[in-house]
């Protein structure tokens, strides 16, 4: 195995940033699992055939306060999203992730997404069919559970041997047309999975004001009805 895959040291030095040692992320989640998420930690995400998780198994953070807002909102019955409900059953931990110790692969970094199709690459051989016709239609989330389940079956680590993972999704929640090389895109959603929780290394309940958390309700709001 390439070595350049499995050791994510030297990916780190090239595409981490010479001052960027630590990410601060926000963990949406119910009030009421705050205090044990505190006291005993973070329980880590696992796909199933009803839920997929984008990353594969880990501890899900977003980059984006909104988004963690966002995910609350969505993540209760439709009849039940008023901002009441988010304020008293909802809530967010931030944290402060070590990536100068450990291992983040990014995947929208180009020497990440190389990695990333260098991993493709060495577990397409021991895929059956099937899988293999998967791999080739390059959809991420299908990919990235292939990879999961080839690990598991021959008890190796290649994705899921970096300690955090994160890639940046489109989210079609305000119009902005690209016409120009130069045009930047907008609601673009940076997810991370901490699939090694020492990786964390500071976590506390976020607090809110309340003006702050309902101009972030109203906007979700506002921007969600244009898409849906």
């Amino acid at each position: 195995m390439n070595k350049l895959i499995i050791n994510g040291n030297n990916l780190n030095k090239y595409y981490r940033g010479k001052f960027m040692q630590e990410l601060t992320v926000y963990h949406a989640t119910k009030s009421d699992n705050i205090s044990s998420i505190l006291r005993n930690g973070f329980k880590p995400s696992v796909s199933t055939p009803y839920r997929t998780h984008w990353l594969g198994a880990g501890i899900y953070f977003y980059e984006d306060l909104y988004y963690a807002v966002e995910w609350n909102y969505i993540s209760i019955e439709e009849f039940a999203r008023s901002y009441e409900i988010i304020r008293n059953e909802c809530g967010v931990i931030v944290a402060k992730i070590d990536i100068e110790k450990f291992q983040l692969l990014d995947l929208n970094s180009g020497i990440g997404y190389d990695t990333y199709r260098k991993i493709i690459a060495t577990i397409e051989k021991s895929c059956d069919s099937r899988e293999k016709e998967d791999l080739q239609k390059e959809e991420d989330i299908k990919t990235i559970r292939i990879i999961e389940k080839v690990e598991n079956k021959l008890g190796i680590k290649l994705f899921s041997s970096f300690d955090v993972i994160s890639a940046i999704y489109p989210k079609k929640i305000f119009k902005k047309e690209i016409k120009h090389k130069g045009d930047f895109f907008v609601g673009l959603q940076k997810q991370i999975c901490v699939k090694n929780e020492n990786a964390i290394i500071e976590k506390k309940e976020y607090e809110f004001d309340e003006s702050e958390l309902e101009s972030l309700y109203n906007l979700i709001v506002a921007n969600r009805r244009k898409v849906e």
